[in-house]
Parts: structure tokens; sequence; C-alpha cells
């Protein structure tokens, strides 16, 4: 991986700043911590290989790792199958656990979706977070919750199926799905919450 010196400061920066964040969360949680654990994103660690990656998350105080699986990511989705299970070896061997996993996953028909949530489940990881919805300015904002409609409900069912929770986050701005809040509830409010 090439990594430019504005990008090694950058990810060493935000690693840094994590650092204080990670030990005042942890003892501020005392007993909660079990029910709440702490991750850190591992965008943050991008810099770094599987194994620095999550010793580094171990050193800081995380509890766990909040794993990229998308372009550019820790894992490229395509290679899920070969690199998740070397990236969770590296996160258990270093003391903490893979909690969770940050995708590009939007679309039910993509290839790599079912790869990358089937693989997921094989590993223990029992939540995920989707890629984002834009809005587009050809289309309406009814008419584009309706054509989202069903591909979150078939995604719906492969997160049952592979038994995964789907997680999205509302990105800030007029351009996303997501953004306003409301325009989720008309995505979700018909399937089942879990």
């Amino acid at each position: 991986m090439n990594v430019s010196r504005r990008e090694l400061l950058a990810g060493a920066a935000a690693g840094l700043a994590t650092m204080p964040l990670a030990g005042i969360a942890g003892k501020s949680l005392g007993p909660y911590r079990k029910k709440f654990p702490l991750c850190i994103f591992s965008k943050y660690l991008q810099w770094l290989d599987y194994d620095g990656m999550a010793q580094t998350a171990a050193e800081l105080g995380f509890d766990g790792v909040d794993l990229t699986i998308r372009r550019n990511g820790h894992v490229l989705p395509e290679r899920v199958e070969e690199d998740l299970p070397r990236a969770v070896e590296a996160i258990t061997a270093a003391g903490i656990k893979p909690l969770m996993i940050v995708t590009d996953i939007n679309d039910p028909d993509d290839p790599n979706t079912e790869k990358v949530l089937k693989t997921a489940n094989a590993l223990g990881i029992k939540y995920y977070r989707l890629g984002k919805y834009a809005y587009s300015d050809n289309k309406s904002i009814v008419s584009t919750l309706e054509q989202l409609k069903p591909k979150i409900k078939a995604l719906a069912a492969m997160n049952k199926h592979y038994n995964i929770h789907g997680d999205y986050q509302n990105h800030a701005g007029n351009r996303y799905v997501g953004a306003p809040v409301w325009d989720l509830w008309e995505l979700i409010k018909d399937l089942d919450p879990e």
C-alpha cells in the first residue's frame, strides 16, 4: 500500500487524538463496558496492516474494531473470503473483537453483497453499516425512496438469512438519504426491527 506523507501524518494524528478518548471512555463506562464496548473505526488506522491495526487498537484501550470492508478499506469486498478471516485473526490475537464492519453494501444484487454478509456471519460478526444512498437532482425524494424500498427489503431478508444486523449512518447534507431521518423511517417502517 502506497501511503503519502500527508496520509501517514493524518492517520497518526487521528490515532493519537483517539488515545485519551479510549481511556476516558473506558474508565467512565465502568460496569457498562461489557454492555457497551468501545470500538475504533479502522479507517483511522488505515495506514497499518491487519496486525498493526489490531495491536494499535488494543494498546489504545479499545474493546474492538469497526473494520472497513469497502473500496479502499482494510478489506476489499472482492477479497472478503480470503482477507476477512486474516483480519479477524489479527484482531482476536490482539485480545480484542471484530465487533462491526463498515461496508459499501446498498444493493442486494451486487455480487459482493452476499459474499460479505456470508463471510462476516461465518466469523461471528453480527453488525454492519450499509453504504450510503444519495438523492438525485433528476428524481423527486418520493420516487427515490420508492425505488429504494425493494432494495432495503431484500437486504433485510439477506440479513435475516445470515443472522446479521444492517445499520445505516445518517450522513449530514441535503444530498443523502437519512440526513433528515424521517426518510429512513419511510424505508424501514414495514420491516422487522431485528
